[in-house]
């Protein structure tokens, strides 16, 4: 499973390991916080170790469940172009009073990085571990006609709230 939970310290604080960024994953993820938030957790770590990102889609959905609004990232094209990502409305623990830990490491990467970058630059979270991996680009799977396989292709570059580039050195 992409994402498991349990609660720690007699039940007082929410913990959600997250492996992947998939819609479905972010799905899970929201039905998780949304589970801690209801049986009055105000504490909760989100754990990123080693996961190498996903849908930034997903990494948005997720990032939204601990932002009201604003921004989670920019994406930036080949002509230097600008759009914004903002956070989508009913996000289950966007109450300031809930703390909100991250554990990052150097596996955590792409929309791992996208969460971090947002928490971190919105002051809505800690980020607690080591150097994120640095991935800052956007990936788009083409598929090839018949069975014959596909192909990733760069099509921009994303950067934090702050529109700090953290490729090749991460978070």
């Amino acid at each position: 499973p992409e994402v498991e939970s349990e609660d720690l310290a007699g039940g007082t604080v929410g913990y959600v390991k997250l492996s992947g960024f998939s819609d479905h994953a972010a799905e899970d993820f929201d039905r998780a916080i949304a589970e801690d938030v209801k049986a009055g957790r105000k504490k909760l770590i989100v754990d990123l170790r080693g996961n190498p990102g996903g849908f930034v889609t997903a990494a948005r959905d997720i990032a939204s469940q601990f932002l009201a609004d604003g921004t989670i990232f920019w994406q930036e094209d080949a002509d230097g172009s600008l759009v914004e990502t903002l956070a989508k409305p009913g996000g289950s623990a966007v109450d300031a009073d809930i703390e909100l830990v991250l554990l990052v490491d150097g596996g955590s990467a792409s929309a791992s990085e996208i969460v971090a970058g947002a928490l971190q630059d919105r002051e809505r979270a800690t980020l607690v571990g080591t150097r994120t991996f640095g991935k800052g680009t956007v990936q788009q799977w083409t598929q090839l006609e018949g069975d014959s396989g596909g192909f990733r292709l760069t099509i921009a570059k994303w950067l934090t709230p702050d529109k700090t580039w953290i490729h090749g050195t991460g978070i």
